[in-house]
């Protein structure tokens, strides 16, 4: 039987009312049917779970992102602890196939105390859509967990290279670092290994990012949460490759879903001249007949707020840049639909361009409002995610792409997504009889 090896970034932070755990990572390999397998996880928080897949199948090497979540003592297995890790999607490929996903699957831990922090039964992995099988669980092998309480002793027992493209931001964070150079030649030119000029600006900006979330909604709450995942994932991850950006990420999901919570949060914001706001919504949408705006209202807690008004929320605050992008229905009062799940195609890995994310988060200079669906539609999901989100972050990822033909420009990232989204849904009949969503921004941004 062919080998396969696959290993699981998982980044999670556990929050126990009874105790507060100190930051681990684990690191559990196990074998099945001739297959091997080896995975690491990084503790963030219990519902904000991003996991990295990697998979050497015939001597070519994938790697596939998913989101995820960590769950004590849930109904399905009343005493253990258990890693929840949805459908992989391929985002590296070593021969640019990047067709597949790699299925769900569960890490069980058997007789978990949240006070101690200790699993005293035994550990093992089984296929999300086979737990309900009887006799499945319990014939399921044994999984070896390693624990790392310092992320030194991961740096130096971890290979960072097997689960991040070396310009991803947690590739740095856990390589082992190199060793001090001795030689006195050395150079220290900061603008060394041909990184492009405005990569290496004098003045560091912050861009602070404001997610907000309907992750509770019995229809579309797991979608959301894989959104606000993917959101914070492009910005805090990939973005990141241009350091002299500081990401300033804020959460309002679950409970705290509530308009003067969104409202405080921005206004609690310490915003320089020269920083940047960037909002984004995900959730129930409607515009029902009668509105005076092309834009839809968000849906929240016993309460609603309508997009333009984030809008204008944000840029009262008087950032460089103010961006406001919601992926929600735009129509009367309905849910975000949900439609069966379609595997993405990626290109190959990005070597993503510090300049062109300066282009887009330093040099540029306005404000835009934008709404995944125009009057009278909806907005839909696409199994794990909605296809606006989806086709955003592809674009952004697209548009810091080095050998990219996409310009860098919030214009051109946004009438992509909007395009990708469009073909994703343009065999879908809305109410009004018109097919597919279409969205649209306006207000505009310079480039100095």
């Amino acid at each position: 039987m062919q080998k396969l090896k696959i290993a699981i970034i998982t980044l999670i932070t556990l929050l126990s009312a009874k105790t507060s755990l100190a930051q681990q990572y684990m690191k559990f390999s196990w074998k099945d049917l001739n297959i091997d397998y080896s995975a690491f996880a990084y503790l963030i928080d219990s519902e904000n779970v991003i996991v990295r897949i990697n998979s050497t199948q015939s001597g070519v090497l994938k790697l596939a992102e998913a989101a995820g979540k960590l769950r004590v003592h849930p109904g399905y297995s009343s005493k253990a602890r258990v890693l929840e890790i949805g459908i992989g999607e391929v985002i590296y490929s070593k021969d640019n196939k990047m067709s597949g996903s790699f299925p769900a699957f569960r890490l069980f831990q058997e007789n978990y105390d949240p006070v101690t922090n200790k699993v005293s039964g035994r550990s093992y992995v089984a296929q999300a859509t086979k737990i309900a099988q009887k006799g499945y669980l319990s014939s399921r092998p044994d999984v070896k967990v390693q624990v790392y309480n310092k992320l030194s002793d991961v740096q130096q027992n971890v290979n960072a290279a097997a689960y991040f493209l070396k310009e991803e931001a947690y590739y740095k964070q856990f390589a082992k670092p190199s060793s001090p150079a001795t030689n006195n030649n050395t150079s220290t030119n900061n603008n060394s290994g041909n990184k492009p000029a405005a990569s290496q600006a004098a003045t560091p900006v912050t861009v602070h990012l404001v997610l907000v979330g309907d992750t509770k909604d019995a229809s579309i709450g797991e979608s959301v949460k894989s959104d606000l995942i993917k959101m914070r994932s492009l910005f805090q991850n990939t973005m990141s490759v241009n350091k002299n950006i500081k990401f300033n990420i804020k959460e309002i999901s679950g409970d705290q879903l509530i308009s003067t919570n969104v409202e405080n949060t921005v206004k609690s914001l310490t915003v320089g001249s020269n920083d940047a706001i960037i909002l984004y919504y995900s959730g129930h949408g409607s515009n029902p007949k009668g509105s005076n705006s092309d834009f839809p209202t968000a849906a929240m807690i016993k309460s609603s707020y309508k997009l333009e008004n984030m809008g204008n929320l944000v840029s009262n605050r008087n950032p460089r840049l103010a961006i406001v992008i919601g992926d929600l229905c735009n129509s009367v009062p309905r849910t975000r639909t949900a439609l069966p799940d379609q595997p993405l195609m990626r290109s190959a890995p990005a070597q993503h361009d510090p300049a062109r994310v300066a282009q887009l988060l330093i040099k540029a200079k306005g404000k835009i409002v934008s709404t995944s669906s125009s009057y009278d539609e909806y907005s839909y999901s696409l199994g794990n995610n909605g296809a606006f989100t989806n086709s955003f972050v592809d674009a952004l990822t697209s548009a810091i792409n080095s050998h990219s033909n996409m310009s860098a420009t919030w214009d051109a990232v946004l009438k992509q997504s909007y395009k990708e989204a469009y073909n994703k849904t343009r065999d879908i009949v809305n109410k009004t009889g018109t097919k597919g969503q279409n969205g649209f921004y306006r207000g505009s941004v310079a480039y100095n």
